[in-house]
């Protein structure tokens, strides 16, 4: 199994130890940052990168995610599609067993200003070695998760319907579109219609 960690300055110290004790396990080891310390870096520089990793990689991948409290680490592992970011910040390990078993957590994120290394190992190593149940609850609930995931890009399937390829478009600066850019996905105001048409500004050409 691969696995893939990452961390802001928080958790780096943790990381170096966590990342060399299961390098001696026999796993092998992406690390994605941060490299050095930096008591000014953010963690979703690298937090991001080790989800979409998991997410490509899945199922033959994990992650482990370390931060001061673990929680925006989560947070911003939560946000890519395909992954399920569990917290541990120390209290019973029953909590590392179960989101394994019954959520099929594919990444887990450690508070590392709450815990010690030897706990930090311990919780890994669980993690690492519990199954997901495979219970049919269980499937039909991280099913349900992952539909809503899906919700935010069946407008590219739309896009791709209505692509025609043989026709050519051209275009200059200063034209003006209405394009199916499809639902946004964040603050810029959604489109109209069906397609969530808007205008389009042609900037520049790149051809």
């Amino acid at each position: 199994m691969k696995i893939f960690i990452g961390t802001d300055h928080a958790g780096f110290e943790m990381k170096e130890s966590l990342k060399a004790h299961l390098e001696e396990c026999g796993y092998k080891v992406e690390d994605m940052g941060a490299h050095s310390y930096d008591g000014g870096d953010d963690y979703p520089d690298f937090i991001v990168p080790v989800a979409r990793a998991v997410a490509r990689a899945a199922p033959a991948a994990r992650g482990i995610i370390l931060g001061g409290s673990g929680q925006g680490e989560a947070i911003a592992a939560n946000r890519i599609p395909g992954v399920r970011a569990a917290v541990y910040y120390g209290g019973p390990l029953d909590i590392v067993r179960l989101s394994r078993e019954h959520n099929d957590a594919n990444i887990l994120s450690l508070g590392a200003r709450f815990l010690s290394e030897d706990e930090a190992k311990e919780a890994v190593k669980l993690w690492l070695e519990t199954e997901f149940s495979g219970e049919e609850r269980h499937i039909r609930r991280i099913e349900k998760i992952d539909d809503t995931h899906g919700e935010f890009d069946k407008w590219n399937t739309v896009k791709k319907e209505t692509h025609n390829g043989d026709t050519e478009r051209y275009f200059y600066e200063g034209d003006v579109f209405y394009v199916r850019c499809g639902k946004n996905i964040g603050f810029e105001q959604d489109g109209k219609g069906e397609y969530f048409e808007r205008p389009v500004l042609v900037v520049r050409k790149f051809n």
